[in-house]
């Protein structure tokens, strides 16, 4: 199947090229993605649905609308696409403190979850809340980690927090 030529390549070469397809169709290939992920995750609708009949969807466009905090696409996409999501999903919301995405890919993709790296994502970006809301889930050296990661990023309210937990968790193992 041959992809329509994007309107921009078009539009950029010469007049010069159109007695020559197939040049403007080696830019075009050039240009074009490989996956339709970023024009779902970036809601270009007219995009995504030039290319949807070509171009493959993958996890990487829910993980992508994770990271920029759109649940109202990660809704859309469980209920029309098969692909699902990756752990990077979580990372990515966990990066950029969307809680409201953290408990909805937690409801629907749970065992996808890996505590450890989604603490260290939210350690070394500041996100105090995000860290508040899942220390719990960590091993003691998990919690050392993310304390050594934002405190090399400055964060310290963060390292507080850690620090505290850390403390908290050594008594639990005392008694």
């Amino acid at each position: 199947m041959e992809f329509p030529l994007l309107l921009r390549v078009k539009l950029a070469l010469s007049p010069k090229f159109e007695p020559l397809p197939h040049v403007l169709q080696i830019v075009n290939d050039l240009l074009l993605p490989r996956t339709l992920d970023g024009a779902i995750y970036n809601d270009l609708h007219r995009l995504a649905k030039d290319y949807e009949a070509v171009l493959p969807c993958t996890v990487g466009a829910m993980d992508g609308a994770a990271a920029k905090g759109r649940l109202d696409i990660l809704q859309r996409l469980q209920n029309t696409r098969s692909e699902g999501c990756s752990s990077a999903a979580f990372v990515g919301a966990a990066a950029h403190a969307h809680l409201e995405v953290l408990w909805w890919l937690n409801e629907f993709y749970a065992g996808l979850a890996r505590p450890q790296d989604i603490v260290r994502a939210a350690a070394e970006n500041g996100h105090v809340r995000v860290v508040e809301l899942l220390w719990r889930r960590l091993s003691e050296e998990e919690l050392e980690a993310a304390l050594k990661v934002a405190s090399a990023n400055n964060h310290t309210e963060v390292a507080k927090l850690l620090r505290s937990k850390t403390a908290i968790n050594r008594a639990r193992l005392i008694f």
